[in-house]
């Protein structure tokens, strides 16, 4: 009977341990499984100089999409952004930003609007082929944000090759050395119909300001984002355009908080004050050119006898011509950690329960061998 039991406390032990491992391995592939993923293809694969040649970019299997923004490195002498051929149907705004042969392509939702789920596109990059050879473009990194504004950073490692087809016209590429420092690039576009929260689907090329884009990103910073109703707040702008005028709203076009000029640093203060008619939640502060949305960022309005409270943690500059911001991707904890903790866990209980079973059967075996003794005696 004794010997019964240990088999059976043996089989017991082995069960939980095995139970206990499938789960583990079982949460990861889920996990696994429910990532994201990117999806690149180009238009053609070869062509002659001055042929366009179109870079779509999409999601597969999102499930809570607010905002992504994805970069692209390509040969920048044998193909080039063409940013009257730059689209999008993602419901929200997009930009591009960056220099020729390196840029980031953004796509969000605006204000309180929710996450998309599903295979998604992201828009078209149009390129125009410039000299002839073999044009590499590549995707090493997408960073995705949901509606909480989580991010999470994807490692695609994505390779594309266009080959430019050699002509009598058109020039090999220079070599490297002594090159001036390649042009930045500014594409900005946005609905203008659509009421906050809903869907503003654009489609088309994005305007490209007459004046010169400027090396560093356009971003505004507040000096408080949890205002109350009636409150005036400091609104800071950096990296627009000198010279350039600029219409800051709250939700888009609905509401004009004031207008300013861009000083020679491309920077500019506003003093804004919160509208008496404006209800307290969730809101965005707009910066416009020309119609265009050109940065934003989310804020939270109280009502005006609401009590003090900390700001959200989370209420970073949000997506802009910058692309997303990288306090909102820091705060993504990795699916991969999750894992390893849960298998951490399962050897240590492996090593508890053998450790158990060899103490009962120990003892189990020293009271046999006592009572075989004393029968002896």
């Amino acid at each position: 009977m004794p010997r019964l039991r240990s088999r059976w406390l043996v089989l017991l032990l082995s069960t939980i341990v095995a139970t206990t491992l499938l789960g583990s391995a079982t949460s990861a592939a889920m996990a696994a499984e429910s990532s994201p993923s990117l999806r690149a293809t180009l238009s053609d694969t070869d062509g002659a100089s001055g042929d366009p040649v179109a870079l779509d970019l999409g999601v597969v299997g999102a499930t809570d999409l607010y905002a992504a923004t994805v970069r692209v490195t390509y040969d920048a002498d044998r193909v080039v952004l063409d940013p009257a051929a730059v689209t999008s149907e993602f419901p929200g705004m997009f930009s591009v930003s960056g220099v020729e042969g390196a840029i980031d392509f953004t796509v969000t939702r605006l204000g309180t609007s929710s996450g998309r789920a599903g295979d998604l596109s992201l828009g078209s990059l149009g390129f125009v082929a410039k000299a002839p050879g073999e044009a590499l473009l590549r995707i090493d990194e997408v960073t995705i944000i949901d509606s909480a504004l989580v991010g999470t950073t994807l490692a695609p490692a994505i390779g594309l090759s266009y080959t430019v087809a050699p002509s009598s016209s058109a020039p090999e590429p220079s070599t490297p050395g002594g090159q001036a420092e390649p042009p930045a690039i500014s594409v900005t576009g946005q609905g203008s119909s659509a009421p906050r929260g809903g869907d503003t689907t654009f489609r088309g090329s994005a305007p490209q300001s007459s004046a010169a884009p400027t090396a560093t990103s356009p971003r505004i910073t507040a000096s408080s984002l949890t205002p109350r109703v009636g409150e005036t707040i400091t609104l800071t702008a950096r990296g627009m355009t000198p010279g350039s005028a600029y219409r800051v709203g709250l939700d888009s076009h609905s509401t004009l908080l004031g207008e300013v000029t861009a000083d020679e640093t491309g920077s500019f203060a506003l003093e804004a004050t919160i509208p008496a008619t404006t209800p307290a939640g969730e809101h965005e502060i707009i910066v416009l050119s020309r119609g265009l949305a050109v940065t934003s960022l989310p804020i939270t309005i109280r009502a005006a006898d609401e009590a003090e409270s900390a700001p959200r943690s989370s209420a970073s500059p949000s997506v802009g011509a910058a692309g997303v911001t990288n306090e909102a991707a820091a705060d993504a904890a990795p699916v991969s950690a999750d894992s390893t903790a849960a298998l951490v866990w399962a050897l240590i209980a492996v090593v508890v329960l053998l450790g158990a079973a060899a103490i009962v059967l120990m003892r189990r075996r020293l009271r046999r061998a006592a009572r075989n003794h004393g029968g002896q005696a």
